[in-house]
């Protein structure tokens, strides 16, 4: 499969409808071979050669290579089960905007979101001109180019029951739509140069709007602001009803999107009324607390119940834990040694980090007592991973 299809299939005038029809196979199969290309796919010039024979477009097809898989017993592919998306689109009615996406034209019969299923076919009538036939075979080349698979002749000469894309002369270019009892019916007018710019841009970018959005999107937005679902239908309603000066108006988020700052020029322009976002923060609840500081808490602790419990003589041990960096720890110890030596008492203290603690009493502790010694090579550190209820290893 190519990519770009950066080549132009050359039609010859005057043809017969069967060479016609062969023509508009072979702009649908070259559509259906590539992912991308720059409309009109056709010349009167030199390019392509089109076929003499329905037979000979599958030369220019590419080749289907299947792999095969050994299949584990008991697998059961998702494929095999799928159910039907959930249609995103809330619209009832939909239209020219499906043309080529899956739809009432191309179908999805496998329920992968891909279209497998080209139910339409093009009508020329007999009279048709030839900047009509070359507008037939663009067409056909972008159908063939949003489906995964397609079969049967798509050109008939005569409008028949089923869904059509229809190529009514005229002088004027223009795209319509119709859903008739006997299927859908597209109608696609104009003849000479404003036919083919029309169709050009219609097989090039429809139904894109911009960069990144469809003509669904357009329509969604249109249909969500009749129903005040969006900012638009909001400021709408707002400025036909008159609301009276110093109201709130609670409406879309968007009015405080970053991009291009809407809300300033509202505000300009609605001055008399206060906008809310209605996903606005709204405080329910509010508490502050007062946290003390743990080492001030250790402080006070040792001050009302531990040092005046120590007597001249005393050996005294400590194992304290608190949530601070070495400095603050390193500064705590000296303190709180200065404080029982004052009381004529030995003392033993240390103070590792409550996070991690046995990493910390390993880097702190550990590791310095045996780098005194001087001749350790070598340190294994085991630990068991499950003690009594209230015991730990530190």
């Amino acid at each position: 499969m190519k990519y770009q299809f950066s080549e132009k299939i050359a039609l010859m005038q005057q043809t017969p409808f069967a060479s016609r029809q062969i023509a508009v196979e072979f702009g649908r199969a070259l559509g259906f071979s590539c992912e991308a290309a720059v409309f009109p796919v056709t010349t009167w010039d030199e390019g392509i050669q089109v076929p003499t024979s329905m037979g000979e477009i599958s030369d220019y097809m590419p080749e289907t290579v299947k792999e095969i898989n050994e299949i584990p017993e008991g697998y059961v592919a998702s494929s095999d089960s799928p159910l039907p998306m959930p249609e995103w689109d809330r619209r009832k009615r939909k239209g020219l905007e499906r043309i080529f996406s899956k739809g009432p034209f191309l179908k999805d019969q496998n329920l992968d979101e891909l279209p497998d299923m080209m139910d339409v076919h093009i009508v020329l009538p007999s009279d048709s001109s030839d900047v009509q036939f070359e507008a037939a075979v663009n067409v056909a080349f972008r159908l063939g180019m949003e489906t995964t698979a397609f079969e049967g002749i798509l050109l008939r000469q005569e409008s028949e029951t089923g869904n059509e894309i229809v190529f009514a002369g005229g002088e004027d270019f223009a795209v319509s739509y119709e859903e008739k009892v006997d299927g859908t019916k597209v109608y696609i007018a104009g003849d000479g140069q404003k036919l083919i710019s029309g169709v050009t841009m219609f097989c090039e970018t429809f139904p894109l709007q911009g960069a990144f959005d469809t003509w669904t999107d357009r329509l969604e937005e249109m249909a969500e602001g009749f129903a005040m679902q969006n900012l638009d239908g909001q400021l709408a309603y707002l400025e036909a009803s008159k609301i009276a000066a110093g109201a709130t108006a609670f409406v879309d988020a968007t009015i405080d999107a970053t991009l291009d700052n809407p809300r300033e020029k509202i505000e300009r322009h609605f001055p008399d009324t206060i906008f809310v976002s209605h996903k606005a923060d709204k405080l329910v609840y509010e508490k502050e607390y007062d946290i003390t500081w743990e080492v001030d808490d250790l402080k006070q602790l040792l001050e009302s119940k531990v040092y005046p419990r120590i007597q001249s003589g005393n050996a005294v041990k400590m194992e304290i834990a608190v949530s601070e960096d070495k400095a603050v720890r390193s500064k705590l110890e000296k303190e709180i040694k200065e404080c029982i030596i004052k009381k004529g008492a030995d003392v033993q203290i240390d103070i590792i980090c409550s996070y991690k603690q046995g990493y910390s009493w390993i880097d702190e502790k550990v590791n310095p007592a045996l780098k005194a010694l001087g001749d350790v090579e070598r340190i294994e550190v085991a630990f068991k991973p499950f003690l009594p209820e209230g015991e730990t290893w530190c």
